[in-house]
């Protein structure tokens, strides 16, 4: 029954992000499959040969709203659970764990190695690894989950899995199981896991391998709704994201989506996300109006223009490498708006330089084309 539910969301989730024109990599995974069940598996067996796991009676949290334990990081300052907002109890049995205590130290050197964007993650996840005081359960009663060789009711808990995306990531690659795999460059992901998924792979990354998981990690927000509440179905505030597709387009998401800084919640907000409808049309008509004055024989530079762009230009490749997605479009936009449109090609109406508006205007495509991938369909029509 769970397993049919999770493919048919996996379904949903895969047209939504073909909607949207969403990437989705041909070596998906499921962290159910046959492949997924023998890497944590194995996990599960390289923890126990290097005496990093080990078994006790001790007490857990319980969330008797959905029926299972949950990890300690999943409550709030209110006792409750983050996902479902249930009341929590604690409850004793036996179960795995694996040693976290031990390691606080080697964990914090591994989490310095990584470069943290905004870097108040850093400092956030640090601090939480300070205040730690047990260590990781990762085998408990479960309804749902991947059973544990050997053990009538124990399940792998899910973060056990989930903290093996980098394998799982290259296994589904190479199609072998296994828990070697390369330093990947960036993970992305939001601020409310970074006790959990981050660190439980940072952890589950060090013992297995002795190695960071990725070079960097992009910390994301949560869309807010008018009120300055998380989105969430268990609040009731939840709207199907074709309520604003239908209205808005796959370009008005990405334009509310581009504005947003990272690491930061921000409000789903219709008149930002109305300004992706007017781009498009702006770009064709500052095209338009470059061909224009070509088909009139006019012809060509602004050396100042050029150089201005170029310098813009640089900017906007340091915030990209910055990870600085917002500020990056930001200025990509900005100089569109005022600098090319408003100011340049005005100024064309009198001392034309179309080759130099033309230039410009094409190494932009590329940049917008990051935020907006069907832009040069816009420009083309």
């Amino acid at each position: 029954m769970i397993i049919e539910l999770s493919n048919e969301t996996s379904k949903l989730y895969k047209k939504l992000f073909d909607d949207i024109e969403m990437g989705f990599s041909e070596h998906s995974y499921n962290s159910y499959s046959e492949l997924s069940q023998e890497i944590a598996r194995l996990s599960f067996e390289d923890l126990k040969d290097k005496g990093l796991i080990y078994k006790a009676d001790e007490e857990y949290t319980y969330c008797p709203k959905c029926e299972c334990s949950i990890a300690s990081s999943e409550i709030d300052e209110n006792g409750k659970h983050t996902r479902d907002n249930g009341k929590t109890f604690l409850k004793k049995g036996h179960g795995w764990f694996i040693k976290t205590l031990d390691f606080k130290k080697e964990f914090k050197e591994q989490i310095e190695k990584i470069d943290f964007k905004p870097i108040k993650f850093k400092e956030r996840l640090l601090n939480w690894i300070d205040e730690l005081d047990r260590d990781w359960s990762i085998a408990r009663e479960r309804n749902y989950g991947i059973p544990i060789p050997g053990e009538e009711r124990l399940k792998f808990d899910t973060w056990f899995t989930s903290s093996l995306t980098p394998q799982l990531t290259w296994a589904s690659h190479t199609n072998k199981p296994s828990l070697e795999c390369p330093i990947f460059d960036l993970r992305f992901q939001s601020h409310d896991i970074i006790s959990t998924w981050a660190f439980y792979t940072i952890i589950k990354s060090y013992h297995h391998n002795k190695q960071i998981p990725w070079k960097q990690i992009i910390i994301t927000g949560h869309a807010l709704d008018e009120d300055g509440e998380k989105i969430s179905k268990s609040i009731g505030n939840f709207l199907t994201p074709y309520t604003y597709i239908d209205k808005f387009g796959s370009n008005g998401i990405r334009y509310w989506s581009a504005r947003s800084k990272i690491g930061i919640d921000t409000i789903i907000d219709d008149n930002i996300m109305s300004g992706g409808t007017k781009l498009p049309i702006k770009l064709k008509n500052a095209m338009k109006f470059i061909k224009f004055q070509q088909k009139k024989g006019w012809f060509g530079r602004d050396k100042n223009k050029e150089l201005e762009w170029e310098e813009t230009k640089n900017k906007i490749e340091f915030h990209f490498n910055e990870s600085d997605t917002h500020a990056a479009f930001h200025m990509i936009y900005d100089f569109f708006f005022s600098r090319l449109c408003d100011t340049f090609i005005e100024e064309s109406k009198k001392e034309s330089c179309p080759d130099s508006l033309e230039d410009i205007l094409n190494e932009m495509v590329p940049y917008f084309e990051i935020f907006f991938p069907n832009i040069r369909c816009w420009i083309s029509e």
